[in-house]
């Protein structure tokens, strides 16, 4: 009984072994296919494996790969088990031609490889009784490098859609981004009621060559039959792709004249103020606006305007905005120019040529500002009054009599300006000499004060109102140890008083002091009283301010 038992347990402990992977299979639901047909590979496995370790990476060098699932079932047959692990993978081919779907491996087995054809879309599948239909228009095939394309995807949905991801073409030598937002209306097509949605996408190839755009790629979920009580249906998924496009790019030209600018349209305007004539020294703002189409902001040039000598530029930041209408891309630099002109007469402003390519004939040409004749006048307000005349002068000088019929009135124009000038060399003189007496009385004061705060010429400032003094009382009276410490020396230096004679000078303020020092820096300071010496050091400016009193006086105590 008891080896009964142990050979039952020995198989069911073995059973799960005892069937391993031995075959390896792979098929499509269909074949021929058509272009942007989805075809559902699937490659299944006799046992239940791990399916992260089957790789598929293979596929996407040739096919669009999309949903992939994963399943597994077993069941039994005449008392044997038989396991199975299925792989469902959705492929989409873009162009037509044989293909070859590799050969897989797992655990050491491997599949056969599978030939797929794929053909072209037959007319008659594209026309009606469509769910879905997904279009594409680009607008041109032969570009320039830089120069901006449109490529629009019409997307018409005719039944409920659960799931929907809309994917941009791709072209590794170009910069793709979308223009604005989609475009959301309703259209009737072949009878039949669809939802529309239009996006259109920003082109700019960076290399030339020719090169092929990969279509854009719609993936979705949509409802098939009609949902149940609980709300919910069955979905069916689809995708769906555009057609490649083959763009040839074209290099930047040898000869264009300037920073590289291809568009369809370009403009080059300017705005002045609507006075006739300007003044010397008041600015005068010129305003330069260069607007493209289909073309990004970054990429318009900078625009500077030559000027005359007797004119100074002072430009502002340039202000760039990118407008989009009718799914035109329209950009706008705006740049602002302060000149100050700095001499009165008739001047001429140069004309301000922007070079571009025309993308419509291929042909240079330029934006053009034509040049401006403008007017400044002199400044009223600062115009000197004296209005010098050389040949007066020099007639004057030589001796010769003055023939000039406006002589007299020279005479008057030269006589204001010299008392005016001799009034101003009297006051700056007046000045002067203020100067001179103030700097003298304020030195003259300056040495009063130091005098009078000299130690030999007060000597109570060498007590009560010595410089150290204040803050010591202070730090005595507010019981600041340290800071007594600090000023006490400085305090008694003062005082001409030697702290390593304090000992001999006041005992008893040399004790309090030493106590002070012992208390603060022992191992555990302990809390100091400032009291005791502030008594001390009151006692030694009593005895000081006494001492000085009698030496100054005139008749002292012992001779009367």
């Amino acid at each position: 009984m008891v080896t009964r038992i142990a050979i039952f347990l020995l198989f069911i402990m073995i059973s799960p072994f005892s069937q391993a992977l031995t075959v390896l299979t792979a098929k499509v639901d269909h074949n021929p296919a058509m272009v942007g047909e989805t075809v559902v590979l699937t490659i299944t496995a006799d046992d239940h494996v791990n399916a992260n370790n089957l790789d598929t990476s293979a596929l996407l060098q040739q096919f669009i790969v999309g949903q992939t699932n994963i399943s597994r079932t077993m069941r039994a047959t005449n008392g044997r088990q038989q396991r199975e692990t299925s792989w469902n993978i959705h492929l989409i081919a873009r162009t037509t031609g044989q293909y070859i779907i590799p050969s897989f491996t797992l655990n050491k087995i491997s599949s056969a490889p599978v030939k797929l054809d794929v053909v072209k879309v037959a007319a008659a599948s594209n026309q009606t009784n469509q769910d879905v239909i997904l279009e594409a228009k680009l607008a041109s095939a032969n570009v320039y490098v830089g120069q901006h394309l449109t490529y629009q995807v019409k997307l018409s949905i005719g039944v409920t859609l659960q799931r929907a991801q809309l994917h941009p073409p791709e072209l590794a030598t170009a910069q793709i981004s979308q223009i604005g937002e989609d475009i959301d209306t309703t259209e009737i097509i072949n009878g039949r009621r669809y939802r529309v949605f239009t996006r259109t996408y920003a082109i700019r190839p960076t290399e030339p060559g020719s090169f092929t755009l990969q279509g854009s790629i719609f993936r979705g979920d949509i409802q098939v039959g009609q949902r149940d009580f609980f709300n919910n249906g069955r979905s069916k998924p689809v995708t769906l792709l555009t057609e490649n496009k083959t763009l040839t790019v074209k290099a930047i030209p040898n000869d264009f004249p300037g920073q590289w600018l291809v568009s369809d349209v370009v403009a080059l305007q300017e705005q002045w103020p609507t006075a006739k004539s300007f003044t010397v020294g008041e600015p005068i703002t010129r305003t330069l606006t260069l607007t493209a189409t289909n073309i990004a902001e970054e990429q318009l040039p900078q625009l500077s305007a030559k000027l005359p000598n007797s004119f100074q530029a002072y430009p502002d930041k340039p202000v760039t905005q990118t407008i989009i209408q009718d799914g035109v891309v329209i950009s706008q630099l705006i740049q602002k120019i302060a000149m100050i002109p700095t001499k009165p007469g008739q001047f001429t402003l140069p004309a301000v040529k922007v070079p571009w390519l025309n993308a419509a004939t291929g042909q240079i040409a330029w934006a053009v500002v034509k040049q401006q004749q403008i007017t400044v006048i002199a400044n009223p307000i600062h115009q000197p009054q004296l209005a010098p005349q050389p040949e007066l002068n020099r007639a004057v000088r030589a001796g010769e009599p003055d023939h000039q019929p406006s002589s007299a009135g020279a005479s008057a124009q030269l006589i204001p300006s010299s008392n005016s000038l001799i009034y101003w060399q009297f006051t700056c003189l007046l000045l002067i000499l203020l100067c001179i007496i103030l700097l003298g009385l304020y030195i003259r004061l300056r040495r009063s004060v130091a005098v009078s705060n000299s130690p030999s010429m007060n000597p109570l400032l060498k007590t009560d109102d010595a410089a150290y003094w204040p803050e010591l009382k202070i730090a005595l009276q507010h019981n600041q140890p340290q800071q007594v410490i600090r000023l006490m020396p400085l305090w008694l230096k003062q005082l001409s008083i030697d702290p390593q004679q304090l000992a001999t000078v006041a005992p008893a303020l040399h004790l309090a002091y030493q106590q002070l020092i012992t208390n603060c820096y022992q191992q555990q300071p302990v809390n100091c009283d400032c009291n005791v010496l502030l008594t001390h050091c009151l006692k030694i400016i009593k005895t000081q301010t006494a001492v000085t009193q009698r030496s100054d006086s005139l008749y002292p105590t012992e001779h009367k």
